[in-house]
């Protein structure tokens, strides 16, 4: 409706009629846009050409009617309260109207319950759309969801699964149709003890999200590690309803840390001083045998120029290290000069690399 203005579409082959119901109506609305129609084609231009808060239809119009008017709406794929006001309507006509998808129907010898009616059809076709709005929403939502690169799984406040998506099969090998209705306990590896899972309970109950990492267990058995958010859910009244669980696969993650580290131990543990250094020159590492050689703690080492340990007549050496590891060529036991702490030069052989 615009404003205080009905706009009405009219199924009926009586001029007089029509005005009737137009009268009833006018005492309603300030303002009734009604145009009457008694043919199939006129109905299909109105239909096409203007927007229409509301249908009425007379059963029986010669030619035409309310049953075919019905079908002409449901193919033009709009939801119009179609109301049908006809002088004589049998309980089994009636039935079929309404299967047909009429909202209701009125006799015209009792037109005062026309605009109860229509008031009360107006406002279901507003819950409808309302409804239709919220369904276009919710789906969105799910396929968004479901499209999601993260595991995500909805339990309710048992810890019984009600939905998964797609990430989540791909990550742990159970189809929806597996997960749902199971308790997330089917993924425990045993690496955890039950102090883990009380701790992780008791945080979600007390309406606090809880994250941190998990080794679960995949459907083929395999093991893998998750970063995992569990964040409750509340209902209207403020009781925790549901909770959602997003989780990342980070096994690649934590195998190229544990990787770092070892190799982050080797190099520390090595007898040989070995510094990173990038090719801007700066000292990004040091271990503790270059903490021994030159005497400089990895503190005071780190973030400061290479020159801090070169002598001050082979520095263009550096220069020329420098460009030919941007070459990508390696340097191979080079002799020459360095310098300690003390200010004391010393030779030493270099081994240096290009570290992609």
């Amino acid at each position: 409706m615009s404003g205080n203005a009905l706009r009405v579409l009219m199924v009926e082959d009586s001029a007089a009629d029509a005005e009737l119901e137009r009268r009833h109506l006018t005492k309603a609305w300030h303002e009734v846009l009604l145009r009457r129609i008694a043919r199939a084609e006129e109905m299909q231009e109105a239909l096409a050409d203007h927007d229409w808060d509301l249908i009425i239809a007379d059963y029986a119009v010669p030619g035409f009617g309310a049953i075919p008017a019905l079908a002409l709406l449901k193919q033009s794929g709009r939801d119009i309260p179609f109301l049908i006001v006809s002088g004589t309507i049998t309980d089994e006509t009636a039935v079929e109207a309404m299967r047909a998808g009429a909202h209701d129907y009125i006799l015209k010898d009792n037109l005062s319950r026309l605009v109860p009616a229509i008031r009360r059809e107006l406002q279901e076709a507003v819950t409808r759309e309302h409804n239709r709005q919220m369904e276009a929403v919710l789906q969105l939502q799910i396929a968004a969801l479901n499209s999601a690169a993260n595991s995500i799984v909805i339990t309710d406040q048992d810890g019984t699964i009600q939905w998964v998506n797609a990430a989540f099969t791909k990550l742990t090998g159970y189809a929806a149709a597996e997960a749902i209705g199971q308790n997330p306990r089917v993924l425990k590896s045993g690496e955890h003890d039950n102090q883990f899972y009380q701790d992780m309970w008791c945080t979600v109950l007390s309406g606090a999200a809880w994250r941190g990492e998990v080794i679960n267990r995949r459907k083929d058995g395999s093991r893998y590690v998750e970063e995992m958010t569990i964040t409750p859910v509340r209902s209207r009244e403020g009781a925790i309803s549901h909770f959602v669980a997003v989780k990342e696969d980070i096994s690649e993650r934590k195998q190229a840390e544990e990787v770092r580290a070892t190799l982050a131990a080797i190099v520390d543990s090595s007898g040989d001083a070995i510094i990173g250094e990038g090719l801007d020159g700066i000292i990004l590492s040091w271990n503790q045998s270059a903490e021994g050689l030159f005497g400089y703690s990895a503190k005071e080492a780190i973030g400061q120029p290479i020159s801090l340990i070169i002598p001050p007549d082979p520095f263009n050496e550096e220069v020329e290290f420098l460009a030919r590891l941007r070459s990508g060529e390696p340097i191979h036991q080079y002799e020459t000069l360095r310098r300690d702490k003390s200010g004391r030069s010393f030779d030493v052989s270099l081994t240096i690399a290009h570290s992609k």
